[in-house]
């Protein structure tokens, strides 16, 4: 919409000087002075200034205009009847008036704007310029009322003396009752449109003679006196003798051409096309032979299709339509013949031709018109080639023209002489004409040849021509460089070409009379009428265009009429234009009775709302039955059409029923009273569907408009009154997006929250044990031994709460971690200082972790690191290990004789090397690995090369400038110290260092081992062993993991607790282990613990002890007589392992698998193993066999049913590391929540579907699917995680020690912050960017020193510490918070569900979303699974003995389509209703199918995804999270559904109205009767879009594209399943059981290839060498779209073609990867 505002409401701007073509003039004054008082049609000349008038009345009555819209508020509208006026008087008014003006037009969407759009237009502008329709619209839906407009401009308002929207506009306002009447402004040029009486002067007195007669002087008075009731004013001119003086036109001149002369070639052509169009008249005028086609041979009258002979719109065309239409085109084609001659001919008949054979492949055509359309489509062929052969056409090219005059009609060659004439041979600077013609064929022919003779290279006689052309019935698309393609022109290509006239870079203008009236167009010299006045108005306007001095204004005329024409026509136009001023001048205005009979005319009465001024009336009911239809679902196949059936009852007699697409309200037929003609019966029948709609509802009283989303909402306002979206700020990204991030507070778990100073506390002693568990691979570094004798504790002031087992990875080993609860103890103020500063130096000085204020000793005492001695605190160490001035790094480190046992076993820091910048000694650590004793300064550097080497003095002195002290000190073989901290993933990168290490070993001082040669008395000593050092970097990562299982711990208690899950059985003893990276190192852990019986011993403590409380998640006191000595060391036999393999492998597994162990042989790779037990028993009810199905058909892998019926409460809880996955993002630990979050989204879907197709049972499918949206969606999700408070425990960070972890205690300083970066919108932090997930769009950003926050439960705690980095510089401490797009934290509420639902079952997880706050629990006593039909809604929409008689036929019908399913519908209506197409009214006993597509869709995607999650490919392991979501979109499709239900012939049993579905799908039949549904292939998915009839090679390709589905089947695939899943009482087994059968070989076969996604395929396998490129539209409206690739140094494009562009884009793909040769499977 083009609307723009010029200033404020209220205050306006200086009126503008006008430009001069808007001079003024006496005569201006004149009318608008009475314009200002009272009602007039102004009626002026073309080019006399009327908008010049329109703009002063506007501003004369400007002042009403001030007031605010909310404050009564008047409106000035002005209305044309054209959409480029719009935007022209528009333009104009906002320049002249300085007023803010609005544009309105239907290209712009205001057709489907709601009240409240229109009331922010009213509010914002004071002019509102639109075009007929929309103003009709907006006083018919009491949109806008009359009171408040002060003025009404009708441009070209002659108009309204017609059949014409203005007349409907102003019936509206005579009927509004208010007293307060609008101005009315009419502006025309001609007022007046009658056909001469040829037999009598126009201005001679009537004939006693002919009684009853009118002279064409009485119809004149007749015309302007209805053009006034009509307008309720008076119409005016002005006597002034300035109009005279700019009034002025050229005066006509009469130019003439002979006669074309017919050969006998000609005659043949035009007798070939006369015959076909008498044929195709005749066939018109007795439509009752081509009246109903009946599809089926039964006699069964209600298996007849009776196929409507002309629905509402003319797409798809209907059968009398297509045949008036075809018929009216080639007697155009006929026309151009005889007036342009043969080679304009054959443009126009190949261009029709071209059409009718596109049409034809669409299915556009009713069956009923096929021998009418292909006798047209010979009969152009012979055409042209009759052309071709006789006339040699195709010899006339741009290069060789010159026998093009030979080829036309004397006609044009005569146009192409005065074109000569008059620009005197092009040398006229200042040429401009245009050339007015009738026919649209002939304007566009008529351009062409001047297109081509001005382009000719073989002559430059006229070359000065530059042609256009302007035609009417406009298009809304359609590129502008393809304007002269066609005879039709988009609102683009008529701006365009309007423009480059205005410019002057088009100078002959070819046009019909759409250019006649009100265009704004260049001052032309020379005006041709190619064809005659068809009246006086078309004379007067196309005259007044002849602006330029000195132009001319030609007629021409066939020289054998040019005499009868100036002496009649033309003298009757000329006598007409002098008696118009007397006419139009001082004139009565008409009374309220005068006005009231000529608008007594109805032959209906219209719909008026009884709760305001709406009014539907015949002319407005068609549009607003439409537009309620547009509100209905629809697919690509057809269009919500009305189909109307005609029937004539008598002479002039005639009855119109209407059928309405069976998702609409209104389910039987209507009919119209009796009428006096077709037209009038149709739309008085489409008036009555009005009425009704209003009656169930529809419409909205208000408007009687359909209702919009808003107002329908509140019907459903108990599903929705918990969702009230967020609306972003302009500009911002919108919520539940990737593109908006919010910063969150780490959640802290409880057992690392400071709390205060207490003395003589009791605290609890834990050791950190560490398990080996196997080794990666053989390429482990033996240099460096893990010692297990130096262990590590964890002091604290409250019990850890019970952990999973977790891996670490030690220089490619693996070991599992524990934290085994050894002892309470109480500790000496003295000792918990020593502990505090161990703690503090173990992260500051040896972990150098940056950025950390000091512990408070008086905030905080919860957790303190220690090192541990058999059992118990090693003092020692911890005394020495914590004096911070152990590690100040001396400068003079020259001693006396050194002892080398002082160095042994430790580790040493360096600074006589020089770093790597600016070459500055740099501070090392290293591990002194061995004492060489036999080596001493003096001793010559190892050299692998046998070179004279210096030693070991004279390096130093040559590299570092030092001088050795000691030369017969010993020297220290050393290692560097790693500040690698990240232990929770393989590093296979060490090997790489290893050969790094390989590679220094022929360098100069270094070992055979790689170790380093250093003199002693440069090492300074640090107070800490290697062995201490190195399980001293273990902490970060398991601290990292005991935090984050620590808060899962916390939220597990949480959500037992509230949802009510799980509190019917109590807390593992021993949680599931946290995934390792490699399973296969445990294989034989796994055997050698089979037959191991273990038990669980409590450590006995003394009667005071306080023992953790298993209940609430508090750390078992274990302990075993072999806990006295060392537990650390490496354990082969995996006997840690059977402590938990033994109830993860045995206890859980029996107790939740489906099969029991001693059954694996029953097992396939299909089974499941996770889910929860539902085998049966005495407590668990167990659904029998499913109802309905066959007992032939295969057994599926799981029924889900039983999981319904389960007590949420007796189901066991998810553990701690399933929690833990769920709420891990992508990418951020070696478990992540993507498999999780597709299980979730698959049954939120289905259960959402479930509810609201049950809760709101009279809402079709569009509404339920908008329902659906909202509830499913990220921005839901996203609310509801903060509302509940689950933000905080999002890990969206992984491990990164010196950025991101924060030991416990310890806060961030704020000099750190100031070098942090800060993050603004979407931008990430560089420097950390290598851990966040790209995936998920995750940003980090820069420290902002907050402290951590403790658990949040509510949404206001929740915000307070959360901020949304798309409003502005945000700073960010990664220690305390992180970065999560609101997308992140829908997937993780996904997520959540997920895992309850994989744990607990399908009841655990329904009532686990109404805790979250989604509406999925069915009412009434519904429960899925149950088989209970007593609670399933009837599909039938009534119940009688015709439709029982109906349902038995139609029962005996399907039992061939029931047996190949294999399962028997109980309630055949569903069956019924699960075919019957939105097209097919002829079913007047169910709805339609798509409320059952709707649930069966659903219902679907979760059984298969809910199968893909457990599938155990060929190679044993879980799909990935990617291969999931390939294959659940490989099998989820359209695609797949509409093979499958091809192959078990569901597409015979369709029914529908509709051509094009029949013509798509006999096409997809026939193509599919080859392929094996079974399999996934590539050739067959792709059409070669090469179009055989075009030989124009520039064409000839526009892509491949993939082979298009009829979604009609793939709508009925998924609505049997819905009417399945109703049929058996809501039972989700039955519907597997049926569909597993049909879809089983598909769904292996993709199991076993995983076919991808073609552009993932395509990117992947060639990374970085592939480029999509800008999406194009082709002239079809479909997408192409290209894609380069690099392959092999050479760029190969291959191009793709789909109805969008994600189908466009994989046809691209698709292309490619066949071309190159990829085996890859694709879907």
């Amino acid at each position: 919409m083009d609307s723009q505002a010029g200033t404020s409401a209220g205050s306006y701007a200086p009126q503008p000087a006008l430009p001069d073509n808007f001079t003024k003039r006496a005569y201006q004054d004149e009318l608008v002075a009475r314009a200002v008082n009272e009602s007039i049609v102004c009626a002026l000349g073309t080019g006399t200034g009327k908008t010049y008038i329109a703009v002063k009345v506007i501003q004369e009555l400007q002042e009403q205009l001030a007031e605010e819209w909310d404050k009564g508020g008047m409106r000035t509208v002005f209305v044309v009847p054209s959409v480029p006026l719009v935007e022209q008087q528009s333009r104009v008014l906002r320049q002249m008036t300085g007023l803010p003006t609005g544009a309105y037009h239907g290209s712009a969407g205001v057709d489907e704007w709601t009240l409240a759009k229109w009331t922010t237009e009213f509010k914002k502008n004071k002019i509102l310029v639109m075009v007929h329709d929309i103003f009709k619209m907006l006083l018919s839906n009491a949109i806008i009322e009359p009171k408040r407009l002060n003025l009404i401009i009708l441009d070209e308002c002659h108009h309204a003396s017609e059949k014409h929207p203005y007349r409907e506009i102003m019936r509206l306002l005579h009927g509004d009752k208010h007293p307060h009447k609008p101005r009315i402004l009419g502006l025309t040029a001609s007022v007046i449109n009658i056909k001469l009486d040829k037999k009598a002067s126009p201005f001679s007195k009537p004939n006693p003679t002919q009684q009853g007669k009118l002279t064409t002087q009485e119809k004149l008075e007749a015309k302007i006196k209805d053009l006034e009731q009509c307008m309720g004013a008076t119409v005016w001119t002005s006597m002034d003798d300035s109009l005279i003086v700019h009034g002025r036109r050229a005066e006509p001149a009469v130019d003439c051409y002979e006669t074309m002369r017919m050969t006998e070639e000609l005659d043949d052509l035009r007798e070939g096309l006369t015959a076909i169009i008498e044929w195709i008249e005749a066939a018109v005028k007795k439509p009752t032979a081509t009246r109903h086609v009946a599809v089926n041979d039964e006699e069964d009258m209600d298996e007849v299709v009776v196929v409507p002979l002309e629905p509402l719109v003319l797409y798809p065309l209907g059968g009398l339509s297509t045949l008036k239409e075809t018929k009216n085109h080639l007697g155009q084609v006929q026309n151009t013949l005889l007036s342009l001659g043969p080679w304009c001919a054959y443009k126009t008949s190949g261009l029709l031709l071209e059409d009718l054979l596109m049409m034809r492949s669409l299915g556009i055509f009713l069956h009923e018109t096929t021998v009418p359309v292909h006798s047209s489509i010979s009969t152009l062929q012979v055409f042209g080639s009759q052309l071709e052969m006789d006339f040699g056409v195709l010899d006339v090219t741009p290069q060789n023209s010159e026998g093009i005059w030979d080829l036309i009609s004397p006609k044009a060659r005569r146009l192409i002489e005065l074109l000569d004439q008059f620009s005197n041979n092009g040398q006229r600077e200042d040429f401009c004409c245009i050339v007015f013609v009738k026919e649209r064929y002939n304007a566009w022919a008529l351009h062409t040849l001047l297109q081509l003779i001005g382009s000719s290279k073989s002559s430059t006689t006229h070359s000065y021509i530059s042609s256009g052309f302007c035609v009417g019935q406009l298009t809304e698309s359609g590129a502008i460089e393809s304007s002269g393609e066609k005879p039709h022109l988009s609102l683009k290509q008529l701006r365009n070409t309007l423009d480059l006239f205005r410019k002057g870079a088009i100078n002959v203008l070819v046009s019909t009379d759409v250019v006649e009236e009100g265009f704004d167009v260049r001052e032309c010299n020379l005006i041709i009428r190619f064809d005659q006045p068809q009246n006086y108005r078309s004379y007067v306007q196309s005259r007044g265009r002849a602006r330029a001095e000195n132009s001319q204004f030609i007629m021409m005329i066939e020289s054998r009429h040019r005499t009868a024409f100036e002496n009649q026509e033309l003298r009757e136009f000329q006598e007409l234009d002098e008696v118009m001023k007397r006419h139009c001048y001082d004139r009565a205005c008409p009374t309220a009775e005068e006005r009231d009979k000529h608008f007594d005319d109805e032959e209906y009465p219209p719909f008026r709302s009884p709760y305001s001024s709406a009014i539907i009336s015949m002319d407005t009911a068609l549009v607003t039955l439409q537009r309620y239809l547009n509100t209905l679902p629809n697919d690509n196949m057809t269009s919500c059409l009305v189909y109307m059936e005609e029937e004539k009852l008598g002479k002039d007699q005639f009855i119109c029923t209407a059928h309405l697409p069976r998702s609409a309200a209104i389910k039987d037929p209507v009919t119209s009273p009796a009428m006096k003609s077709k037209v009038s019966a149709k739309k008085a029948s489409a008036l009555l569907c009005c009425k009704k709609l209003f009656e169930v509802g529809e419409l909205d009283p208000e408007n009687l408009l359909p209702w919009p989303k808003e107002k329908w909402r509140e019907q459903a306002r108990e599903f929705t009154k918990a969702y009230q979206p967020e609306v972003a700020e302009e500009g911002r990204p919108k919520a539940g997006t990737k593109k908006r991030q919010q910063i969150y507070s780490k959640q802290v778990a409880k057992c690392f929250t400071p709390v205060p100073h207490m003395p003589k506390a009791v605290r609890f002693l834990y050791e950190i044990r560490l398990t080996w568990t196997g080794k990666i691979h053989d390429d482990v570094d033996s240099r460096f031994e893990y010692d297990p004798s130096v262990v590590l504790g964890l002091v604290t002031r409250d019990f850890l709460p019970t952990i999973p087992l977790f891996p670490l990875y030690i220089s490619m080993r693996e070991y599992t971690v524990d934290f085994y609860f050894l002892k309470p103890i109480e500790l000496a103020e003295q000792q918990v200082e020593q502990a505090r500063s161990f703690h503090t130096v173990v992260f500051e000085d040896i972990l150098q972790l940056e950025g950390l204020l000091p512990l408070d000793k008086n905030h905080y005492d919860k957790l303190f690191v220690v090192a541990l001695k058999d059992g118990k605190v090693d003092w020692k160490t911890v005394n020495e290990v914590g004096q911070k001035a152990g590690f100040v790094v001396k400068e003079d480190k020259t001693k006396g004789l050194l002892n080398a046992v002082e160095y042994r076993g430790k580790v040493v820091v360096t600074t006589h090397m020089k770093g790597h910048k600016d070459g500055l000694p740099t501070v090392f650590r290293h591990h002194v690995m061995d004492v060489r004793e036999d080596l001493t300064p003096l001793s010559p550097q190892f050299d692998a090369n046998g070179e004279d080497a210096l030693t070991h003095m004279e390096h130093v002195r040559a590299e570092n400038g030092i001088e050795l002290q000691h030369a017969q000190q010993p020297m220290l073989a050393l290692r560097h110290c790693s500040k690698g901290l990240h232990f929770l993933r393989p590093k296979p990168e060490e090997s790489k260092e290893d050969s790094k290490r390989a590679s220094n070993k022929s360098k100069p001082g270094i070992t055979a081992e790689g170790f380093l040669l250093v003199a002693a008395e440069l090492c300074q000593v640090l107070p800490v062993t290697s062995a201490l050092y190195f399980k001293l970097r273990l902490l970060p990562s398991i601290l990292y993991r005991l935090h984050g299982f620590a808060n899962v711990s916390s939220l597990y208690e949480r959500l037992r607790r509230e949802t009510g899950i799980g509190k019917g059985v109590p807390a593992p003893l021993q949680w599931q282990p946290f995934p390792h990276a490699y399973p296969n190192l445990y294989d034989h852990l796994v055997k050698a613990a089979t037959n191991i019986e273990h038990s669980v011993k409590r450590l006995a403590l003394d009667s005071h002890a306080v023992l953790p409380d298993m209940n609430r998640s508090q750390t078992p006191a274990e302990e075993s007589k072999e806990n006295t000595t060392d537990t650390s060391v490496e354990r082969g036999k995996g006997f840690l392992f059977g402590d938990y393999t033994q109830k993860m492998f045995y206890k859980a597994q029996q107790k939740r698998k489906k099969l029991p162990l001693t059954e694996t042989s029953q097992v396939n790779r299909f089974s499941t193993n996770t889910w929860p037990d539902v085998t049966p028993g005495v407590t668990q009810p167990v659904l029998p066999v499913p109802p309905g199905c066959n007992s032939r058909l295969v057994e599926p892998p799981f029924y889900l049913d039983a999981e319904f019926l389960l007590d949420p409460v007796n189901q066991p809880f998810p553990e701690l590391t399933d929690l833990l996955t769920s709420l891990t993002l992508n990418g951020v630990d070696e478990v992540n929540l993507e498999r999780l979050e597709t299980m979730g989204d698959a049954f939120l879907k289905m259960s959402t579907c479930v509810y609201l197709f049950l809760k709101y049972p009279a809402f079709h499918e569009g509404k339920l699917s908008s329902l659906k949206g909202e509830q499913v969606s990220n921005q839901r999700l996203y609310r509801l995680a903060k509302e509940k408070g689950l933000t905080n425990f999002v890990r969206g960070q992984g491990l990164d020690p010196p950025t991101m972890f924060l030991p416990p205690g310890f806060t961030t300083n704020q000099e750190v912050k100031k070098k942090m970066e800060e993050v603004e919108g979407v931008a990430a932090n560089k420097a950390n960017s290598d851990l966040l997930n790209e995936g998920n769009s995750m940003e980090v950003g820069s420290s902002n020193g907050s402290l951590p926050s403790t658990e949040r439960n509510g949404l206001e705690q929740v915000g307070a510490d959360e901020k949304n980095l798309a409003n502005g510089p945000v700073s960010v401490d990664l220690r305390v918070d992180q970065a999560i797009n609101d997308k992140c934290l829908a997937d993780v509420m996904e997520a959540l569900i997920g895992v309850v639902l994989v744990k607990c079952g399908c009841s655990s997880a329904m009532h686990f979303m109404d805790w979250l706050g989604l509406t999925v629990l069915p009412e009434d006593g519904v429960q899925i699974g149950s088989g209970d039909i007593s609670k399933v809604p009837s599909p039938l929409l009534r119940m009688d003995p015709e439709t029982i008689g109906y349902l038995r036929k139609f029962k005996k019908n399907f039992m061939d389509f029931e047996e190949e399913i294999g399962y028997k519908f109980r309630q055949p209506a569903f069956l019924l209703e699960a075919f019957t197409h939105n097209s097919f009214y002829s079913n007047r006993f169910t709805d339609c199918y798509q409320r059952l597509e709707f649930i069966g869709d659903a219902v679907l995607d979760f059984l298969i995804t809910r199968h893909l999650y457990d599938v155990k490919p060929p190679d044993g392991k879980d799909l990935s999270p990617g291969e999931l979501t390939d294959l659940r979109s490989a099998l989820v499709n359209n695609k797949t559904f509409s093979l499958l239900a091809t192959k078990h012939e569901f597409h015979i049993n369709i029914k529908f109205h509709s051509p094009k579905i029949f013509s798509l799908i006999q096409m997809y039949v026939d193509r599919m009767q080859t392929i094996d549904p079974t399999i996934v292939g590539l050739p067959e998915d792709m059409l070669n879009m090469d179009p055989n009839d075009d030989d124009d090679e520039e064409d000839a390709y526009e892509g491949y594209e993939e082979a298009e589905d009829p979604k009609t089947l793939g709508d009925v695939f998924e609505s049997v399943a819905g009417a399945i899943f109703l049929d058996s009482g809501f039972s989700l087994d039955a519907v597997w059981k049926v569909y597993w059968n049909l879809m089983r070989k598909r769904i292996e076969y993709c199991v076993q290839h995983r076919p991808k996604n073609p552009v993932r395929v395509l990117l992947e396998e060639n990374p970085g060498g592939v480029d999509f490129r800008k999406a194009t539209i082709l002239s079809n409206s479909k997408v192409q779209i290209q894609v380069s690739v690099r392959k092999e140094g050479e760029t190969v494009v291959f191009t793709g073609v789909g109805n969008n562009h994600r189908t466009a884009k994989c046809s691209a793909a698709k292309e490619a990867l066949s071309q190159l040769g990829s085996t890859t499977a694709t879907f």
